[in-house]
């Protein structure tokens, strides 16, 4: 897992290796709401994806390996709010992980959905990032 090192500033651009993938991350706030643009060389890969909390931000398969997340480190998994740039790696942190950590933490949300009793992921809202987000654990 890596922290992006993002600044307290609404709309910035950084270029940084991520498992060996030459990344230029786009970071936006628009209507209160946080967007991620990512190119990888000078291939774009996503463009305009929200950065909602404990959600995958790259939330439908590419050539990108590995995924980013946000989280508010001041709540509970099922408390969070989306990101303000005022709180950038003080209470929200933007966090890279690659294709093994990835593995590893989808078996640890699901884990936390069967404490919590939650065992029907296809019940009303789907299997989808934003489908669980209504319990709090994507």
């Amino acid at each position: 897992m890596d922290v992006i090192p993002l600044i307290k500033y609404p709309n910035q651009e950084l270029q940084i290796i991520l498992d060996d993938q030459d990344c230029t991350i786009r970071v936006t706030e628009r209507s209160r709401y946080t967007f991620l643009d990512l190119t990888v060389g000078n291939t774009p890969v996503r463009k305009g994806m929200i950065c909602t909390p404990y959600a995958r931000v790259l939330s439908e398969p590419c050539a990108f390996r590995g995924n980013f997340f946000v989280f508010d480190n001041q709540t509970k998994p099922q408390e969070q709010t989306p990101p303000e740039w005022e709180g950038w790696n003080a209470r929200w942190w933007l966090v890279y992980f690659t294709a093994e950590e990835m593995a590893e933490f989808e078996q640890y949300r699901y884990q936390i959905a069967e404490q919590n009793g939650i065992v029907d992921f296809t019940a009303g809202y789907g299997i989808g990032p934003y489908g669980l987000m209504r319990y709090g654990l994507f």
